[in-house]
């Protein structure tokens, strides 16, 4: 931007520049000392000023995108960042002023530095203070736009003078050259020392440069002598020491071509490149080394990847022992199996570059055959080292441990310079890393083995004792029943046949006996149900539950007549499903219903099913007893009862039946209740393609 037209330096009059207004961005977050600034500038007659205010610095960087002001007057202290920040990042084409109400001269010598033209604390300004700070800063920063506007015009010349260049006449007879390309022409070949200047002037251009005759840059002379156009090359001189960049100007009487030497460039470049094909050979390695997996896999890749990084053509991995002072080969490429066998344990105080590199934690560089002699006269011990020329070792380091180190030998004397040994650094952590996550790895895997291994065993022993408590308990069932059966069948002789001669407590004693074997052949027929679920079900099948339903509440007419129920169901679908025991979960859960009721109250029981996911949802839904929260899982339990014998027969096994059956179907089952407002008993079974239709709606029973 160019500065305020007040300090242009143009022919207008000194009462013509006071007239136009000075424009004033002001970024400050206090309303009161943006107000109060506004109104010193504002208030000088001398001058007029036109003040905006920002409370953000992201806000005024976006102002600075457009016209720009003539001065920001900026709070060193932002809400959003500091004011030193901003001018980082805005870079602006105007004068600053920075305010801060802390007086700090390190911060103000900071601002200078970061662009600023002025300092001022907050608390010691005046409106007279304010206006001079802000027309000085506007007047130095014209000032030193001016003298960088001069400054790169200055070295906009020097840098044109810095280019050689010679004017050749249309016969390619030197007519003139500058001090540049007197130098350049010194380097011809054959020519001493700081020849004379002299013999160059007014002489032929292929009669100096006889090798210009075959190079392509005598080609593009000739080609812009005869079409008269402009050429642009880079191109290698030999004899000039050098690349450079040539432009070739034609003219009606000659030629004039400028010569720029850019080696130094070219060498950069080729650094550069050479650099990026290292890094990305560098990546690729990292991303097969994370792409290992076990020890086996880390050890291969770190020795052959190493031939793709560096370019040698043999590596050795070493591994430390975890016990003995030694490192162990685990992995070669390029090297013989005798030098292998020569040496398969080396000792760490062994005078090799692997154990040196452990030692000192230090990369080993050889870069010749003579240097790797003079040092290491034991790496020839197993023969000629199949033209080995120079030899490097890299610790591999994990913090503070020394995993072990890598060997490279390559085919071609090395120079090792830093940035190789960088690059080998850290190849060298990121095979540390392989190895440290591939040990990791195999201890896992060991691990997971293990725990396999155990909970197969354990399993068996599971399944095996499931077997045992299931025979035993089918074993005992029937051994108790028999003679159950006998004590039961004597019972009710005697009490038929005897039953009159006996007093009252003989009467109440046979009762007992009598309850006692019924409750008894109860207890053993539950069991038996219930180890039966597993191992006697049926194959599963498609099954109609609406009609398997209907069957259960015949079974049932009887309980649901003397209760006076009245069970009513919705549409129910077909499941897959062991259709003999979904009948027995049926008839558990309504009989339930049935016999836990409130008194008075005539039992009512819903059956029905809903659709959720890859489910479906049956309820069995009734009006009775109901069961407090903290035991909706307890009443699942084996044996597990909330109600006294003499209240509600029974043994406690009828819901854990349920729920073997539902676990057996793949399902879930639960139920939701509150005392004194009924229960809702559900379970789950799968929805399968083939169980996707329901069935009619069933007729009310009760």
């Amino acid at each position: 931007m160019n500065g305020p037209e007040w300090l242009s330096g143009g022919s207008a009059s000194g009462s013509e520049q006071l007239t136009r207004p000075l424009r004033v961005l002001i970024v400050d977050d206090s309303p009161e000392d943006a107000e109060t600034f506004s109104t010193y500038l504002r208030g000088d007659p001398r001058r007029p000023r036109q003040c905006e205010t920002l409370p953000l610095g992201e806000l005024a960087l976006e102002r600075m995108l457009g016209d720009l002001p003539d001065c920001v007057l900026l709070d060193y202290s932002l809400p959003d960042m500091t004011g030193l920040e901003w001018l980082e990042q805005a870079r602006p084409g105007c004068a600053v002023v920075m305010l801060t109400g802390l007086g700090d001269e390190a911060v103000a010598v900071a601002a200078m530095k970061a662009g600023a033209q002025d300092y001022l604390v907050k608390g010691r300004l005046s409106a007279e203070t304010l206006r001079r700070a802000l027309d000085g800063a506007v007047e130095r920063y014209e000032l030193q736009r001016r003298l960088a506007q001069a400054n790169a015009r200055t070295a906009s010349v020097l840098a044109s003078v810095t280019d050689a260049f010679m004017a050749l006449d249309a016969t390619f007879h030197v007519q003139y050259l500058n001090a540049a390309a007197e130098t350049l022409t010194r380097r011809r070949a054959g020519s001493p020392p700081n020849p004379p200047l002299a013999p160059l002037l007014g002489a032929s251009l292929w009669e100096v440069f006889p090798w210009l005759e075959s190079h392509e840059l005598g080609e593009q002379l000739r080609g812009a002598q005869r079409e008269r156009f402009v050429v642009r090359l880079e191109t290698q001189l030999s004899p000039l020491d050098g690349w450079y960049e040539v432009r070739i100007y034609p003219a009606d009487d000659g030629l004039t071509v400028y010569f720029s030497d850019v080696s130094e460039r070219r060498q950069a470049q080729a650094l550069s490149l050479r650099a990026s094909e290292r890094l990305e050979r560098l990546h690729r390695a990292g991303v097969a080394l994370n792409a290992a997996r076990s020890l086996a896999e880390v050890t291969a890749c770190i020795v052959r990847q190493a031939a793709a990084v560096f370019g040698a053509v043999g590596g050795t991995l070493a591994l430390q022992h975890l016990s003995e002072p030694v490192l162990q080969i685990s992995d070669t490429f390029g090297v013989s199996d005798e030098e292998v066998r020569a040496w398969p344990l080396l000792p760490l105080a062994a005078p090799f570059p692997l154990c040196d590199a452990v030692r000192s934690r230090e990369p080993v560089l050889l870069g010749t055959r003579e240097e790797a002699t003079l040092w290491y006269p034991r790496l020839f011990d197993s023969g000629e080292p199949h033209g080995h020329q120079a030899w490097a070792a890299v610790p591999l380091l994990r913090g503070d441990q020394v995993l072990g180190s890598l060997g490279l030998m390559f085919g071609t004397p090395q120079p090792f310079e830093s940035d190789e040994r960088t690059l080998m650094l850290a190849y060298a952590e990121l095979g540390a890393q392989a190895l440290a996550r591939a040990q990791i790895f195999e201890a896992e895997r060991e691990l997971r083995a293990s725990l396999e291994r155990r909970v197969e065993a354990r399993t068996a022993e599971l399944r095996q004792s499931n077997r045992e408590l299931e025979q035993f308990a089918s074993v005992a069932s029937h051994d108790l029943r028999e003679p159950l059966r006998t004590i039961s069948s004597y019972a009710q002789l005697l009490a038929g046949r005897y039953g009159p001669e006996l007093d009252d407590r003989g009467v109440r004693y046979l009762n007992f006996i009598l309850d006692g074997t019924g409750r008894l052949h109860r207890l053993i027929e539950d069991l038996l149900a219930l180890s039966r679920v597993g191992t006697h079900g049926s194959t599963f099948s498609l099954t109609d539950t609406g009609a398997l339903l209907d069957n259960t509440l015949k079974l049932l007419g009887t309980a649901i007549e003397e209760s006076g129920a009245r069970v009513s169901t919705q549409a129910l679908p077909q499941v897959t499903a062991d259709a003999t025991q979904l009948g027995q979960l049926f008839q558990n859960l309504i009989a339930n219903a049935l016999k836990f009721r409130r008194a008075g109250v005539a039992p009512q029981v819903q059956v029905g099913a809903a659709r959720e996911g890859a489910y479906w949802r049956f309820t069995v839904a009734d009006n009775g007893l109901g069961i407090a929260p903290e035991h909706a899982e307890q009443v699942f339990h084996l044996f597990q009862r909330l109600h006294h014998r003499e209240e509600y027969p029974g043994n406690g096994i009828g819901l854990s039946v349920c729920q073997k059956i539902v676990v057996r179907h793949g399902g879930r089952i639960g139920v939701d209740s509150l005392p004194g407002q009924g229960s809702t008993f559900w379970f789950t079974l799968p929805a399968t393609p083939a169980s996707l239709t329901v069935t009619g709606e069933a007729e009310p029973r009760g």
